[in-house]
């Protein structure tokens, strides 16, 4: 069953995290405290929802 039929090499992906984010500092790891900080790079929308539907 597709119930969005999405055409065979899409996946459906669902995602949810609950919970509250502590501050940065409380990381023991020297290279994720750097990562945490840094800058967030992000992919534009376009590149990851479709909207309509998916072309045949």
């Amino acid at each position: 069953m597709r119930p969005f039929a999405l055409p065979d090499n899409y996946s459906q992906t669902a995602i949810l995290v609950l919970g509250k984010q502590a501050p940065a500092e409380h990381l023991d790891n020297e290279a994720l405290l750097e990562r945490e900080k840094a800058p967030r790079v992000r992919l534009p929308l376009a590149e990851i929802v479709i909207a309509g539907l998916p072309a045949a």
